[in-house]
């Protein structure tokens, strides 16, 4: 069987969630939300219910499906705990 390539990502992410979450975080958790917000191809922008935000593999000022907010303004993502780039070629962000 094989895996797409945004079903390893969402997975990635979620480990790397769960793992920044922490025993803290998941006493929190009925009260808290993870917030996932898609940035477009397999860019993905996670926070905590403690506030703890990762970016994964964001491709953000030539994505077609970004939002606009994030095309033009990367403060728009606020303060980023994490930045993953899960492969190698020039998509990943404009850094």
């Amino acid at each position: 069987m094989k895996i797409s390539h945004w079903f390893k990502t969402a997975l990635t992410a979620g480990l790397v969630a769960a793992s920044m979450l922490g025993a803290s975080a998941q006493a929190q958790a009925p009260s808290g939300k993870t917030e996932l917000l898609w940035l477009g191809q397999a860019g993905f922008r996670i926070t905590s219910p403690g506030g703890k935000t990762i970016v994964i593999d964001p491709w953000l000022s030539g994505g077609p499906k970004t939002p606009a907010p994030y095309k033009t303004d990367l403060s728009a993502l606020g303060k980023v705990d994490l930045l993953l780039v899960t492969h190698a070629h020039v998509d990943p962000g404009p850094w």
